[in-house]
């Protein structure tokens, strides 16, 4: 995915990290007066991260990647999709995809070459059989569960193209505070993962980037690897919030991981956002206009 211009400005850094150990803790608190200079970049990158997923579905039900040029027998089957879900979907979404452009547009875990080839929308199966039962009976979709699987994944290459770091990352979003979903953040990057790379792949099997034959074979070669290959993995717990801690600048520890973190042998880096308004950033990077 394309960087973000000016995303360092809206965010302001801030990293502790002891020297010699595998945490890094970092804070990015917005300055509301670079907002206007990266809504508009942010709302593209927002449409990308569900681009694919808007295809397969109109390639699925009406043979055509485009609202305009399929035929008039058929419905547009992604009208309602992302922008009519509910806020606490969306919640789930924005945390997700703002977590993969803080990775590929800040030094996380002290690396700067973070690649994100695709995003795993497409496989929120809960969801899209909610869209289906909305088109037959009306009403709202209401409140969907979490999709199963890898939140967000990032990659570091090579020269040669080879994967030689992969990013694993879970992400919560909440208007307000709330700590025990930075406990489950941390709790589950103890898992093996990653998990979805066979979905991944599918992802850019059916997109139409001629890019996407080497993140291919880079991506299986990678997986055969698994579990025992050399490629290192990086763990991330992005935690987005609306309220701002008063006592301590921050909700977490800055020293050490939490206590929910368990693994071993990996570099570890747990991310706060504060926004001033969170479910304003929502309704902007979410908004009806543009994703036709």
């Amino acid at each position: 995915m394309p960087r973000i211009a000016k995303l360092d400005k809206w965010l302001t850094s801030k990293v502790n990290s002891e020297p010699k150990q595998s945490y890094r803790h970092r804070v990015l608190k917005e300055d509301s007066a670079h907002w206007p200079a990266v809504e508009e970049p942010l709302k593209k990158y927002f449409r990308r991260a569900h681009s694919d997923a808007v295809r397969r579905l109109r390639r699925l039900a009406t043979g055509s990647l485009h609202p305009l040029r399929r035929s008039s027998s058929f419905s547009d089957p992604a009208k309602n999709y992302p922008h009519t879900l509910d806020l606490t979907t969306l919640k789930g979404y924005f945390g997700e995809v703002i977590t993969c452009a803080v990775a590929e547009n800040f030094d996380v875990c002290g690396h700067t070459d973070w690649e994100v080839p695709g995003f795993l929308f497409r496989v929120h199966i809960g969801l899209f059989q909610k869209l289906e039962a909305q088109r037959l009976a009306g009403g709202d979709v209401g409140v969907v569960f979490g999709r199963t699987g890898d939140d967000s994944l990032a990659f570091r290459r090579d020269a040669k193209g080879s994967i030689i770091g992969v990013l694993y990352c879970e992400a919560k979003c909440t208007a307000d505070h709330d700590s025990s979903l930075i406990a489950d953040a941390h709790a589950k990057l103890n898992g093996p993962g990653p998990l979805d790379i066979l979905s991944l792949i599918e992802v850019l099997l059916d997109s139409p980037s001629p890019e996407n034959d080497s993140w291919i074979n880079a991506l299986r070669r990678f997986r055969e690897s698994l579990p025992s290959g050399s490629v290192p993995r990086c763990d991330v717990a992005c935690y987005t919030c609306g309220k701002h801690p008063t006592r301590s600048p921050s909700w977490m520890e800055t020293s050490r991981p939490h206590t929910s973190y368990g693994a071993t042998g990996r570099q570890l880096e747990s991310i706060e956002i504060h926004l001033t308004n969170v479910v304003k950033k929502i309704r902007a990077v979410y908004s009806p206009e543009g994703w036709a």
